[in-house]
């Protein structure tokens, strides 16, 4: 599969509150890359494809993700296309800039006024004057449970890349998330209890039966991005551990920039080095990499510490962030 105007496609896995707007705003600051911002929240697909596949995708599941992928790929609603800060690129002059840019602070002040259900019909031009982009790069936090037929779907003109956070920073900003009203805590499991990878694990009713708020966390940590970590694997996909990529993050940007065939640009040392000095607000790009990788340390006691243990360790990818 190729996008309609001939670009081949970067797409960013991650469970949410795992480093990944960071990461996908690394890849915008290049100029000759166009990012979409989790454009599969206001078009979830459910027409086409389940969340969680609890058995091998068959034919008609690729093909239909095929179709979902090729919807992803020409979304250009406010939420896809408007994520801060914004980045000059190659294939735009100055003046289509100033007009995208200033349709965007348009529709996102409309989106306060009036509800993002309204804005999320609108498409924002490309405005592109000076030839197309390099690479597509898509970043979600909504389908670790499709890795595997979406890279099926794309008859290897995808470059799948998973991102994972420690369980426990990412347990305790959800936590944090649901303390200060910004993040829905997880209600239940569902489907992914029920899953290859629960099947696995021999987790399911486990995983169900979890009533704490840490625990359930935890499993959804693990089944969610064991999912995705079979899948990327078997496809040659790349892993990314937030945590040592947030330590050395222009030696690791450079090197992932290398794989993924970018050449490393000034714009995107500077991003790196703006959004790595001081720590912003809850949904910001902007982290001190030290406070962000090791605030678990300070609000997560060593029992509920144990507790993620317990549960995560059962499969490689929670075992590797506890190997000492």
């Amino acid at each position: 599969m190729r996008l309609t105007n001939g670009l081949g496609m970067i797409f960013i896995f991650s469970a949410p509150r795992s480093g990944s707007t960071w990461l996908g705003k690394i890849f915008d600051s290049h100029p000759d890359v166009l990012y979409l911002h989790e454009p599969d929240i206001p078009d979830r697909g459910l027409d086409l494809l389940p969340i969680w596949f609890e058995n091998e995708p068959q034919g008609e599941h690729i093909e239909a993700a095929r179709a979902y992928l090729r919807r992803l790929t020409a979304a250009r609603t406010p939420r896809a296309t408007g994520a801060r800060p914004f980045f000059r690129k190659s294939y735009r002059s100055a003046g289509p800039e100033t007009c995208r840019r200033a349709l965007l602070y348009l529709t996102k002040g409309t989106e306060r006024v009036t509800g993002a259900h309204i804005t999320d019909r609108i498409s924002i031009p490309d405005l592109n004057d000076r030839g197309q982009p390099a690479v597509c790069v898509i970043k979600s936090v909504s389908a670790l449970g499709r890795v595997d037929v979406f890279i099926k779907a794309a008859d290897g003109a995808m470059r799948p890349i998973l991102l994972i956070r420690h369980p426990c920073g990412y347990v305790s900003s959800m936590l944090r998330g649901d303390t200060i009203g910004v993040m829905k805590a997880v209600p239940s499991l569902g489907r992914l209890a029920h899953t290859r990878s629960a099947t696995e694990l021999n987790a399911g009713q486990l995983a169900l039966s979890a009533t704490d708020q840490p625990e359930r966390l935890a499993w959804n940590w693990l089944l969610s991005n064991a999912e995705a970590y079979t899948a990327i694997r078997a496809a040659g996909g790349t892993i990314i551990v937030y945590d040592s990529f947030a330590n050395r993050a222009i030696a690791e940007t450079t090197a992932l920039f290398e794989q993924m065939g970018l050449r490393r640009r000034p714009e995107t040392e500077t991003f790196l080095r703006h959004s790595t000095v001081n720590e912003g607000g809850y949904y910001s790009v902007s982290r001190d990499p030290a406070k962000a990788i090791n605030r678990w340390r300070r609000d997560l006691g060593d029992d509920t510490v144990a507790r993620i243990r317990a549960i995560v360790t059962r499969h490689e990818i929670g075992q590797m962030f506890f190997a000492n």
